[in-house]
């Protein structure tokens, strides 16, 4: 684990190693002047960015180069692969087997970041005085605390119904825990107050930022325990009446030590004197706001004493200082903690402070806690961050965590459509399994009746029904009258397998012939002829003929021999008719659209959800005075697989802002559903657009600045076409994918895969210069493009290089690796290696 960490700081994305044998990779199918070929492909992107998941965000420039020019090469509306990566010290949360859904709490994937998760939780071995003790990070994620919704933030005037990471008021967002594997002792001594003695002044780190203990106090007649820190960013000791310059933050600060006061009691102040504003006398352990609110902190004020040897007073300060303050009243009871966090003098609202402890004439520091409990709804919009959200930056204990909200990952989608046909009619439009554009007549309205189809031709959901029921709402069937199918009908004939919508055009007696038009089916394959034999009077018979369509046999009884009767069909491929047997046709992406009995019903049901359940969808329609309309949509997360839920409920369909009439929601498998408005003439229309996958949420943990990559869809803006090294083998690996690998072995496991996994991954790199080499595949179906320098900014200028394509483009044919070099990163010297 301290390696791993250690690599993860020090190498630079973009070391090297030698070349991977011929016995390895096959014959070269593409030279560099064919780039971007085979990468982009008839105008689409045919490749992944990988990038080493361990890359400090500095190295992601040169992926990012690479990126945004393929986009420049796509078709226009061609899509790259709908990808966000989080670079830096940052955990999605999300596990192999549990990614998180939409609806779903932030606990149920994962309830405690470790240092497996989070750099910054790598722990440590604080050194007291006597001692030094291992304690371990962790960060917890309670029981309801956040769940990604699409929904309204109360807090917006406008009203906007979108997606958020929402916080739940008063119920705790997360809680830092430090535990000592072995309790940290320390005597207690009395000299002021109840102090520490092993702790003062020794250091601890704390979410990777070390902290000195510059005071403590313990009250052994009430179990209560203070602990003062101090850090910043930049710690440093001056002599009395010198002066130096820090760069803070991108800013200059001129710091002057004016004057040191040594009291001769023990409380020594000094002066300072930051870029011309004066600081208050300032003692140990205090801190001063300079006018751009930087914090100044003093750690420590060393006199020089009588006697001494030459040299003026010395003071320890710290600029861009923060002092915390950690006290709990009771180390004795285990709880949140009464206390809120102090830092820089002010008390951080809606934190508590947790010491775990005991006192046996030593103190025996056992735990901390910080927990952060909001005291309103938070709600972090798509590409928002807590800390944009919250009260005070400083709940975010030590500003070293924080969480972001990336939005949501929907690849592929489908729409299904219900659009109004006139006032009175609904077609209901959708792609089904076998890729048909389907357009049914659903349903029409007559007076305040429904019936379906549309009113001159019928759409038959249902086997063995009398011609007068099949269209209206069906509770009975007449078992005497059995050919429910008419001239100009429209049925839907399910295999289980694959659905499709059928219109009954001819019956010629003279030929004995049946024909049929598949809906939506290519021109050529869109009618089906059959030839029948004999009549079924009823249907209890055998058929008398049968509809070959997508690998099975469809049953169908004739009623009368002669012109245009009416027939039967066995819908549902089980070898007889049934009555009442209702129908679902599958969609291209994986949906259910039930057909209900009713015809002013249907359902949409999702394909299995991460959680094991399905989401269901119900659409009723209405008729008054010959208009038609539909309710709000109902939606369920139910068990069920076969059987529609009964209880449905409506909340999940809002306004999609404050001046809008049409409407919005989306399901916890991510379908998104969108109401417009018809407006008081015409009937409102429902699109539901249903992804290939369920949509996953994109919460990241972060800690310190984090890189992100990715994210849009669309050619001409920063889409997401990068992957890690640890995600390609799930993707098939080399052998199926055209990759991009930018950076060396020492970073990317995938370089250090193609150059054949040496034991040193620097040996054949040199300073100051870098590769793009072609990689082959053994098949030559696929091409591997290593883009890698000895450092990371020699990485950059070879993906510069890749970028900018000219100087690859002007290459010879035949050529398969150059040499990138020059200081110049504008404009690089390409050289051939042969």
């Amino acid at each position: 684990m301290e390696v791993k960490k250690v690599l993860k700081t020090a190498f630079a994305l973009g070391t090297g190693l030698a070349m991977l044998g011929a016995t390895v990779m096959g014959a070269a199918a593409y030279d560099l002047n064919d780039y971007p070929s085979p990468f982009i492909t008839a105008g689409a992107l045919n490749a992944w960015i990988v990038v080493g998941e361990n890359a400090l965000a500095v190295d992601t420039i040169g992926m990012t180069d690479i990126a945004t020019s393929l986009q420049l090469q796509l078709a226009p509306g061609a899509e790259l692969a709908p990808s966000v990566q989080v670079l830096g010290d940052s955990f999605r949360i999300d596990k192999s087997t549990n990614f998180l859904e939409i609806n779903e709490d932030l606990q149920d994937v994962i309830s405690t970041l470790t240092d497996d998760d989070l750099n910054a939780l790598v722990g440590g071995t604080f050194r007291a005085k006597d001692g030094s003790y291992d304690y371990s990070e962790y960060l917890d994620i309670p029981t309801n605390s956040a769940s990604v919704q699409y929904t309204v933030d109360d807090d917006d005037d406008d009203d906007k119904h979108a997606s958020y990471l929402h916080y739940n008021i008063n119920t705790a967002a997360y809680t830092y825990r430090l535990e000592f594997a072995t309790s940290a002792e320390s005597d207690v001594v009395t000299t002021s107050g109840e102090q520490l003695d092993d702790f003062q002044d020794k250091t601890i780190t704390i979410l990777g930022k070390p902290y000195t203990i510059i005071a403590t106090d313990n009250k052994t007649t009430t179990n209560g325990l203070k602990i003062d820190l101090m850090g910043g960013a930049i710690q440093d000791v001056l002599e009395e009446g010198s002066s130096k310059t820090y760069t803070l933050d991108g800013t200059d600060y001129e710091v002057k030590v004016v004057i040191i006061s040594d009291s001769g009691t023990g409380t020594d102040t000094v002066i300072m004197e930051i870029n011309g504003e004066r600081t208050d006398e300032l003692s140990e352990g205090e801190t001063y706001k300079l006018a751009d609110d930087t914090e100044v902190g003093i750690r420590d004020i060393l006199p020089n004493e009588a006697g001494e040897l030459a040299g003026g007073d010395i003071v320890s300060f710290y600029l861009g200082a923060q002092k915390i303050v950690l006290e709990d009243t009771n180390y004795l009871t285990v709880g949140t903690g009464d206390q809120e966090v102090e830092v820089n003098d002010n008390d951080i609202d809606d934190t508590a402070v947790a010491i775990t402890a005991t006192y046996d004439g030593k103190i025996k520091l056992t735990k901390i806690n910080v927990t952060y409990t909001p005291d309103d709804d938070l709600y972090i919009p798509e590409k928002g961050k807590l800390s944009d959200v919250v009260d005070d930056p400083e709940q975010l204990f030590t500003k070293m965590i924080d969480v972001e909200f990336k939005g949501l990952q929907t690849g592929t989608t489908e729409e299904i459509e219900l659009d109004a046909n006139g006032d009175d009619k609904y077609k209901l439009r959708f792609t089904n399994d076998a890729g048909y554009n389907i357009d049914i007549p659903y349903i029409y309205c007559t007076g305040s009746t429904m019936s379906s189809g549309d009113g001159t031709r019928d759409l038959v959901k249902t086997e063995y029904c009398d011609d007068g029921a099949k269209g209206a709402a069906i509770t009975t069937c007449n078992r005497s009258m059995t050919f429910n199918i008419d001239i100009n009908d429209y049925f839907v004939v399910d295999s289980g397998e694959s659905s499709y919508l059928l219109q009954y055009k001819d019956q010629d007696a003279d030929d004995n012939t049946l024909k049929f038009v598949v809906e939506g089916a290519p021109s050529g394959s869109d009618t089906i002829e059959i030839t029948y034999s004999g009549i079924a009077g009823n249907a209890s018979g055998s058929a008398n003929a049968v509809i070959p369509l997508g690998g099975k046999d469809f049953m169908v009884w004739i009623s009368a021999d002669s012109n245009d009767q009416a027939i039967a069909v066995d819908l549902n491929d089980d070898q007889s008719i049934a009555n009442l047997t209702t129908l679902v046709m599958d969609t291209k992406l994986g949906a259910q659209i039930n057909l209900t009995l009713l015809p002013e019903a249907f359902f949409v049901r999702s394909e299995q959800l991460d959680n094991d359940s399905y989401d269901w969808i119900n659409v009723t329609a209405t008729c008054a005075s010959s208009v038609l309309d539909f309710a709000t949509p109902g939606y369920i997360t139910s068990t069920s697989s076969t059987t529609t839920p009964q209880a449905y409920a409506t909340g999940w369909i809002a306004s999609k802002d404050a001046d809008s009439d049409d409407k919005d929601g989306m399901t916890r498998y991510g379908i998104y559903a969108e109401i417009k408005d018809g407006g008081s003439n015409n009937p409102d229309e429902l699109t539901l657009t249903y992804p290939d996958d369920q949509v996953e949420a994109l919460v990241y943990v972060t800690s310190g600045e984090v890189t992100t990559v990715g994210g849009g869809t669309t050619a001409g803006s920063i889409v997401g076409t990068s992957i890690f090294d640890s995600d390609l083998a799930a993707k098939g690996g080399l052998a199926a994918n055209n990759v991009i690998v930018v950076g060396g072995p020492c970073a990317n496991s995938v370089a250090a895969d193609l150059m054949g996994n040496p034991a040193d991954c620097t040996e054949g790199f040199t300073p100051g210069r870098a590769m793009v080499k072609l990689f082959p595949s053994a098949t030559g179906s696929k091409v591997a493009m290593l883009v890698a320098g000895y450092a990371g900014e020699d990485t950059r200028k070879a993906a510069r290089v890749v970028a900018d394509m000219t100087k690859l483009q002007a290459l010879a044919d035949g050529v398969m690796e150059v040499e990138v070099s020059g200081a110049n990163i504008e404009n690089p010297v390409v050289t051939v290696v042969q």
